[in-house]
């Protein structure tokens, strides 16, 4: 550096030292400003020296809206709050949650499902009874085989079962490791418009064991 700006930047640094700002220096020895902030960027300075050039932010005290405690806060803050939880706080009185209404079932007073008029249960209930009066073609399927044929027939025969609280046993011997629901009368016999609670109706269904099912089968059971 040449000694006529080594003796600037001396200057400079010194007069820095006084507390003058940046602008004043550049303006007293006739320098350009950015020359200045970087030659005195590290020189250290008092906190009222620091005050005084407003490099030390003012102060003031707000007092927040929720608990009424005081907040150090910044000249240009927005801060109106201790912490989040008091704005939440306060935020939330100002718009409280509605109440949930429950809405009851209109057939046995439960709290009723969301996407459904009733209860779980009575919903249930009322399809089962609504697909017994459907016939029984909307539940065959078209496959030539009958164990996938009826398949959705003898879903809901068990269904008719469990529901009527049979005890689960074969009700020919007592068998209870394994017991099959079985039609007395089958379910080909039955023309195609017949209802399918009168396919399974409970005085067409009976637990059986693989024994007995395969001799009722056999029209030897009697």
């Amino acid at each position: 550096m040449k000694p006529k700006r080594e003796k600037e930047k001396t200057a400079a640094r010194i007069l820095r030292r006084k507390g003058l700002s940046t602008y004043a220096i550049s303006s007293k020895l006739n320098i350009n400003q950015s020359s200045v902030k970087r030659w005195v960027k590290d020189v250290e300075l008092s906190f009222e020296q620091k005050k005084k050039l407003g490099m030390i932010p003012r102060v003031r005290a707000k007092n927040c809206l929720a608990c009424d405690a005081l907040i150090p806060t910044t000249k240009d803050s927005r801060q109106k709050f201790c912490d989040h939880s008091c704005a939440a706080t306060y935020n939330n009185s100002l718009s409280p949650k509605r109440i949930k209404e429950i809405s009851r079932c209109p057939s046995c007073s439960k709290e009723k499902c969301k996407v459904s008029k009733r209860c779980r249960e009575c919903q249930l209930r009322e399809d089962f009874d609504a697909r017994a009066l459907q016939p029984v073609r909307d539940f065959i399927r078209g496959s030539k085989y009958a164990a996938i044929k009826f398949v959705q027939v003898r879903k809901n025969a068990r269904d008719t079962l469990k529901k009527l609280d049979r005890e689960k046993k074969c009700e020919e011997c007592g068998f209870d490791l394994y017991v099959e629901v079985c039609h007395l009368r089958p379910i080909p016999s039955f023309p195609l418009d017949t209802p399918l609670g009168v396919v399974n109706s409970p005085d067409n269904l009976k637990y059986l064991c693989p024994n007995h099912h395969a001799i009722l089968d056999k029209e030897l059971l009697y």
